[in-house]
C-alpha cells in the first residue's frame, strides 16, 4: 500500500495556488478553476475547493520530508511565511510547520 492524495479545502483557489507554486516551490502536477495537485514524491498533495460541510479549510495537516530542513524554515521566515511553529529539534527529527492562507498545517521534517 502508498499514498496516492492528500487533500486540502480552500476557498480561493487561484490564491492557494500561487502560494503553493511560487513561494513554497512546489511541483506543479496539474488542476482546474476547481482542484489543483502538486507532487510530493510519489504522492500528490491536491488542494480543491470546499463545497460541502465537511470540507472545511484550514483543518487539514501534511507532513513533508525534505533534506534541508533549517534552509527551508530560514526561507520561509525570509517570505513572511506565518510559522505555526518554530524549527525544533525531537528525538524523531528537526522539525516546524507553516500555515497557508486557509489555516492549513504542513510540517517539514528532516529526520
Amino acid at each position: 500500500m502508498k499514498l496516492s492524495y492528500g487533500i486540502f479545502y480552500t476557498s480561493d483557489i487561484q490564491r492557494i495556488t500561487e502560494f503553493y507554486r511560487e513561494v513554497l516551490k512546489f511541483e506543479f502536477a496539474f488542476g482546474s478553476e476547481e482542484f489543483v495537485a502538486f507532487k510530493l514524491g510519489d504522492a500528490l498533495l491536491g488542494i480543491k475547493i470546499s463545497e460541502h460541510a465537511r470540507e472545511v479549510p484550514g483543518h487539514q495537516t501534511v507532513i513533508v520530508s525534505v533534506e534541508n530542513v533549517r534552509e527551508l524554515y530560514q526561507s520561509c521566515r525570509s517570505k513572511s511565511i506565518k510559522i505555526y511553529k518554530e524549527l525544533s529539534l525531537e528525538d524523531w527529527g528537526e522539525n516546524f510547520s507553516i500555515l497557508d492562507f486557509d489555516g492549513n498545517k504542513v510540517e517539514f521534517v528532516q529526520k
